[in-house]
Order: structure tokens, then C-alpha cells, then sequence
């Protein structure tokens, strides 16, 4: 028992470290703070439009909410010179083509159109709908955007930026979330107060060597010197391995300060531990020490423990106290000051519980490696490959 707690003692205070560098990260990158081997990152802000590069818009898309018209229309009313919108879908009858029909119908002027994939470049058919697209666009700098994300007027001016004034690779961002339901905001609360602080301390800690699916910018040369889609076809995390690839090749991956909107729609639990289920295991895949790494970031839980192990000692009740402080000080410093995430303002009081769930989904990562994702169970290989899924009887 007192190897136990002296145990649990250092990964609270490995926990208080996490916590307290991640404060640090996040106010060097708000404040606008670059290091020399980043200090490309913003200096090409408020370039004039008359030489910012035309856009093109990839969407990957696979059916529809009462959420989609207006995520999609909000990329329709950009404040840009010169842009396209193409969407990538799955099937002729798609819920999605009605939406994106209304949308080049509501915005004339936003040049959007649609093609069907007619056979998958690989296992993971968003990059197969990604592909689709790609082979209609006509600019060489392509924006790649989930379909369930919203953005300001402003985006695509401050995404595109960059590439008038440096040679880098790409572009991404963070983002916020949107939530509907106690369900789907329980699960949200997780995105501004655990996972951006995660992302900032890596930026900070070895640079930016990944990319994140609400936004990745990239010069078509970029993407096709590493071979394209078809590189990424087999693979989960798609969006990680895509910019950690470019990274690879010696590309220079760059963090916006703009922030997006990642919007949720209701799920029901089963979608939750689908969810996170997906993103443990396949992070686990692609990133095995990584991974393994994130119990020094389950403070909240170590201290609580300690304490217990402690028999209540002042020493417990301390270490509780300056774990749960800087916790709380991380949430609110970065989820509600910096994102301004609406759900980390409101729900903040619970995130010890929302990092229970994180948790207790960390450790079932280890457990197996089959995965749901929109209804197909499939198996993660090595390196976060997916192997062929079949289609559960009840999606």
C-alpha cells in the first residue's frame, strides 16, 4: 500500500505539471508569442485580398441533421475574393444532396457543386468522398473541412493568409464545440478543457507535427509529394497522419489562431462510447507511447485517489487542493478565456467528472481494438490501419 500511494502521490504531481505547462502553452500561443523555429506562425496577417490565393473547399460529406444547411452555409458566406465549394458524397441518393442543391441555389455566387464517389479509394470512405472532390477542384490551395463544422465570415481570409506571406505546407486550427443534449455536452465539455490543452502543450513542447479535421489547409503540390489521398485511404485518423506525414517530409505545419465551431448534434450514450471508443483505440493505434503517456494527465483522478490511499492526510487534502486548482485554472484559462467555448463556461464545475469519463475511456482502450464507426465494425491494424468492416444489423 505505500508503494501504491507514493505511486499515486507522483502522478498527481506529474498531473499538477501537465496542467500547469499547458496554462503556460496556451497563454505563449494566444498572446501571439512565437518561438525561432515557428516564427513563420501569423506573419502574414492582414495580407491584402487582391493577393490572397483563390480557395478550394473540400467537404466530405455523408448524410444529413437539422444541423447541416446551416454549418455548410456559413462556409457559403465568406468575406474571400475568389473560392469553390465542392462536396464529396457517398451515394446517389445521399440525405446531403437536397441540402447542398438549396445551397448553390440560396449562394449563386459560391461555385458549388457535388460529385458521388463512385468507388472507395480505401477503408476509410470520408477520404474516399475527400478524393472525390479533390478531382474537381480547380485551385491549388485546397481548404479540407468536416461537414459538421461552422465558421465566421472571416475564415477563409485567416487560414489563407499564411500561404501569401510564407512557404508552409499547411495549415490548421483549434476548435470549440456545439452541443445538443446532456449527452452530446458531457462529451463536448472534454474538447476545449482536455483536448485543446493537449495540443497547445505539443505545439509547444516539439512543434506542430499534426493536423486537426475541422481545418487543414494545403498546397496541392504538398498534398501530391506525399502521394496524395490514397496515402491516407486505410487509416482512422486520417487528419493526424496527414499532417504528421507532411511533417515528416519536412513541411512546415502551422496553428491559426482562428477558432472554429465543432457542432454536435444529440446522441444517446451508445454514440458516446462508439465516440470515444473510436478516438482511444485509434489513438492508441498511431500513437502507442503517446498514448501510454496521457496517464500523466489524469491528475484529478491520481490526487483523489491519493488521498484516499492517504487516509485523508493534510498531505492528501494539499496535493488534492493544488491538483484540482491548477485543473479548474487550465479549463477556465484556455476552454472559456481563450476558446470562448460556451460549454466549458457553463458546465466548468463538472470537469473533474467529464476527466472521470476520460479516463475510464483511456483504460478501455487498452481492451480490444475493433471499432464502430456510422454503423460498420471495423478492426484497427498496426499504425492505425483499418481493416475491412461489415455493417452491424441494426445501423
Amino acid at each position: 500500500m505505500v508503494v501504491v500511494t507514493y505511486l499515486l502521490l507522483l502522478l498527481s504531481v506529474s498531473g499538477l505539471a501537465h496542467y500547469c505547462l499547458a496554462v503556460y502553452a496556451g497563454v505563449r500561443f494566444f498572446r501571439g508569442a512565437t518561438d525561432p523555429p515557428h516564427a513563420s506562425e501569423g506573419s502574414a496577417h492582414n495580407v491584402p485580398h487582391a493577393v490572397l490565393p483563390p480557395v478550394s473547399i473540400l467537404k466530405p460529406i455523408s448524410g444529413a441533421d437539422e444541423e447541416t444547411y446551416e454549418n455548410l452555409a456559413s462556409f457559403c458566406r465568406q468575406t474571400y475574393p475568389r473560392f469553390e465549394i465542392i462536396f464529396g458524397v457517398q451515394k446517389e441518393d445521399d440525405s446531403s444532396i437536397p441540402i447542398i442543391e438549396r445551397l448553390a441555389r440560396d449562394f449563386p455566387g459560391a461555385n458549388i457543386r457535388y460529385a458521388v464517389c463512385r468507388s472507395a479509394i480505401g477503408t476509410n470512405h470520408k477520404v474516399s468522398n475527400l478524393a472525390t472532390a479533390y478531382e474537381r477542384a480547380k485551385y491549388d490551395l485546397l481548404v479540407l473541412s468536416d461537414s459538421d463544422v461552422h465558421v465566421r465570415a472571416d475564415y477563409l481570409t485567416d487560414i489563407a493568409q499564411p500561404f501569401a506571406g510564407a512557404k508552409i505546407g499547411v495549415v490548421t486550427c483549434l476548435y470549440r464545440s456545439r452541443a445538443k443534449g446532456m449527452i452530446a455536452t458531457f462529451e463536448a465539455l472534454g474538447v476545449a478543457t482536455e483536448s485543446c490543452p493537449i495540443d497547445l502543450l505539443s505545439r509547444q513542447l516539439e512543434g506542430m507535427r499534426f493536423a486537426m479535421g475541422p481545418t487543414i489547409a494545403i498546397r496541392r503540390p504538398v498534398l501530391e509529394s506525399i502521394g496524395g489521398f490514397t496515402t491516407i485511404a486505410d487509416y482512422l485518423h486520417d487528419d493526424y497522419l496527414l499532417g504528421n506525414m507532411l511533417f515528416r517530409a519536412g513541411h512546415e505545419i502551422v496553428l491559426s489562431h482562428h477558432i472554429v465551431d465543432h457542432v454536435m448534434g444529440s446522441e444517446t450514450w451508445i454514440d458516446l462510447v462508439h465516440r470515444q471508443t473510436r478516438w482511444a483505440r485509434g489513438t492508441r493505434s498511431v500513437r502507442p507511447l503517446g498514448y501510454l503517456g496521457l496517464v500523466f494527465t489524469y491528475g484529478t483522478i491520481w490526487s483523489f485517489l491519493f488521498l484516499l490511499t492517504s487516509g485523508g492526510s493534510a498531505l492528501g487534502w494539499l496535493v488534492l487542493g493544488a491538483v484540482w486548482a491548477a485543473r479548474y485554472s487550465m479549463a477556465w484559462l484556455i476552454g472559456v478565456h481563450y476558446l470562448g467555448d460556451e460549454i466549458a463556461r457553463k458546465w466548468l464545475p463538472i470537469v473533474p467528472l467529464r476527466d472521470l469519463m476520460g479516463f475510464t475511456f483511456w483504460v478501455y482502450g487498452f481492451a480490444g481494438d475493433t471499432i464502430v464507426w456510422r454503423g460498420r465494425c471495423m478492426q484497427l491494424l498496426r499504425g492505425g490501419k483499418l481493416a475491412q468492416g461489415w455493417t452491424r444489423p441494426n445501423a
